[in-house]
């Protein structure tokens, strides 16, 4: 006789009970080991979720501490490299040969600490790596030029271009659109950099000029229009002897391949309007290389407006 449906089983034969109570028991065992098995998947999960949080929250942490060590220069360091610069800056040099070569080795001495990258680097000092044969190719145009030719910056940052041509006696005037936290030039004004420009030449209409533009802002940077409106500026003003140009420019020397400094419309009036009398590569390439994945190869040229 089976179990009736309430669970009683009077009248069933002993061993009729006994089979029902297996059964039973067999139903229960099922039930407790799909328990077990599903309480271990859960325990499983929350296990591996566990660790992937910890993984995760790990990799945020090495990614933090990598931002910030990108990011951040110690005080200490800052200390040394600006203190370590100026004074070289303020020396009296015998000639400039040896100032090229003291100056030169400190300079790549202490760029070579930033192996993380250049923001940190280009922060600090700026964008212009110091290259002993721009400076001494600057020098042998200035030679050439008529008597009270002044040196114009309009974008000089801090000014550590301006303050080795001063090194080298070339007169230069300089103004960012920015104030700094330090200068290793002494006097830098704060203003538009075309106005700048403007208001140079109508206080100085005789005085003959070269601009110096070094790492203009590209396309999609605040800036990006500087490069061209300063060469307009420089071809339409009679002032302007020359125009010295330090930028990555085309690509490969490839027209229409622009690099990681100007405009494509900066290099074309460029290109069209001007003539290029030297141009020089890099003494020495970074340890750094660009988003194209490449060393940065910006060089020198000087270059003379074309005019009627």
């Amino acid at each position: 006789m089976s179990e009736a449906p309430n669970g009683n089983t009077s009248g069933a034969s002993k061993e009729e009970i006994e089979r029902i109570r297996a059964m039973k028991r067999a139903e229960i065992a099922a039930k407790v080991a799909l328990a077990r098995k599903k309480q271990a998947e859960e325990a499983m999960i929350d296990h591996f979720v566990s660790m992937f949080a910890e993984a995760t929250k790990s990799m945020n942490q090495d990614l933090e501490n990598l931002t910030k060590k990108i990011q951040k220069v110690p005080k200490s360091a800052k200390g040394a490299i600006v203190c370590g610069l100026r004074n070289l800056l303020k020396k009296e040099w015998s000639t400039n040969a040896e100032f090229c070569q003291e100056f030169g080795q400190l300079f790549i001495d202490f760029q070579s600490e930033f192996a993380e990258g250049p923001g940190p680097w280009q922060k600090l000092v700026g964008c212009w790596d110091f290259q002993p044969s721009h400076l001494l190719a600057i020098k042998e145009l200035c030679d050439t030029l008529p008597k009270g030719t002044v040196f114009l910056d309009p974008c000089a940052g801090k000014g550590l271009l301006a303050a080795c041509l001063k090194v080298f006696g070339i007169p230069v005037v300089c103004n960012d659109i920015e104030s700094q936290d330090f200068k290793f030039f002494p006097e830098i004004s704060i203003m538009d950099g075309i106005d700048f420009l403007n208001l140079y030449i109508a206080t100085n209409p005789e005085t003959p000029v070269v601009l110096v533009l070094s790492w203009a802002p590209q396309k999609g940077h605040e800036g990006e229009h500087l490069s061209e409106t300063i060469f307009r500026f420089a071809h339409a003003t009679g002032n302007v002897q020359a125009v010295i140009h330090i930028s990555e420019g085309w690509m490969g020397g490839v027209p229409g391949r622009i690099g990681c400094t100007d405009t494509v419309e900066a290099l074309k009036f460029k290109a069209d309007h001007f003539e290029t009398i030297l141009d020089l590569p890099r003494d020495y390439y970074p340890q750094w290389k660009h988003d194209a994945g490449k060393p940065i190869d910006d060089h020198l040229t000087i270059n003379v407006p074309k005019r009627a």
